[in-house]
């Protein structure tokens, strides 16, 4: 499989995931109880895992590693998060029934942002450079209009 195509399963696979989080399981507001939670955790945990045994089989040893080493990192570095995502629904005073929801849509509001910030704009096209950076231009030179 190429790397185009790779990427492409993979972003529609993670859509899909959001999508099925949110419009299937989540649908109704509830308060999320320990036990929910842990299964959750479990089930995408174990989706990350499996991904790893791909990762390991499909590029071998060293990439999987590199993931599992990244992935922990970030599950680790994201327990502080939870605190302040206490603190943000305390003071806005977010019912319990809401807070699943508003953290999915914060999450796809950062990968938003996060996307369109490494994407070109839709109206560099219009620009007459290169788009709207002129990555022809070197330090030091001087661009004329």
């Amino acid at each position: 499989m190429n790397q185009p195509l790779f990427w492409i399963i993979f972003n529609l696979f993670v859509v899909a995931m959001l999508v099925l989080d949110l419009g299937v399981f989540h649908r109704s507001g509830h308060v999320v109880k320990v036990r929910e939670a842990m299964l959750w955790s479990v089930a995408w945990i174990a989706m990350a895992v499996a991904f790893a045994v791909l990762v390991f089989f499909w590029h071998g040893r060293t990439p999987a590693l590199e993931f599992v080493t990244g992935y922990v990192i970030e599950l680790s570095l994201s327990v502080d998060n939870l605190f302040v995502f206490l603190l943000i629904f305390r003071f806005f005073k977010v019912s319990s029934e809401q807070q699943h929801r508003v953290l999915f849509w914060g999450i796809i509001g950062a990968l938003w942002n996060q996307r369109s910030l490494r994407l070109p704009h839709p109206f560099c096209a219009l620009a007459k450079k290169d788009g709207c950076w002129n990555r022809r231009r070197t330090v030091g030179t001087k661009i004329s209009s």
